[in-house]
């Protein structure tokens, strides 16, 4: 099952459970814990999570389910191609906009990661895309190609008739 950008992380958690299970918890049904990482060898995944029953009532008690995270680029997917595809980054480029850019375009939860740097310039080839600490659905950092693109001063300034100065007082 692919991570579905469109749900949050515990629901794509809860995707999965449901699916092996055959059962329909939602959200207000649980809680689930802090992922934990776990060796791969001898385990079923690399992380374990407990799943609290939660507020509804539905469902009372605690069980550990096992499952395998994914660095953000092998659960990214664009255009029908695996992985994240080259980012173009020009003067206007700020953290958030680009972690929204790749994101967007690999089809990947933002909320769930985080970018190395902070500024950017032409020099760069490539940015480290990060899964924050405490992430249900990724695990890891990555690589990011970009491409730096010069912005066409024509659509940068596009407001031509200006106000002038102001007469000193």
């Amino acid at each position: 099952m692919q991570i579905d950008s469109s749900k949050s992380p515990i629901d794509n958690v809860l995707a999965l459970i449901n699916a092996a299970n055959s059962i329909s918890l939602r959200s207000d049904d649980v809680t689930l814990t802090p992922p934990t990482p776990i060796d791969p060898n001898g385990n079923h995944g690399n992380t374990a999570v407990t799943v609290l029953g939660g507020v509804s009532g539905r469902y009372t008690g605690a069980v550990e389910v096992h499952y395998t995270r994914l660095s953000p680029n092998r659960a990214a997917h664009h255009e029908g191609s695996p992985g994240i595809p080259t980012i173009p980054i020009n003067i206007q480029s700020t953290n958030a906009s680009v972690l929204h850019e790749i994101a967007t375009l690999g089809n990947l939860i933002e909320s769930e990661l985080s970018l190395v740097e902070t500024e950017f310039d032409a020099s760069m080839a490539g940015l480290t895309l990060l899964a924050r600490d405490g992430s249900l659905v990724y695990v890891g950092s990555d690589n990011v190609n970009c491409q730096w693109v010069n912005l066409d001063i024509a659509a940068a300034a596009a407001v031509v008739d200006l106000p002038g100065f102001d007469a000193a007082t």
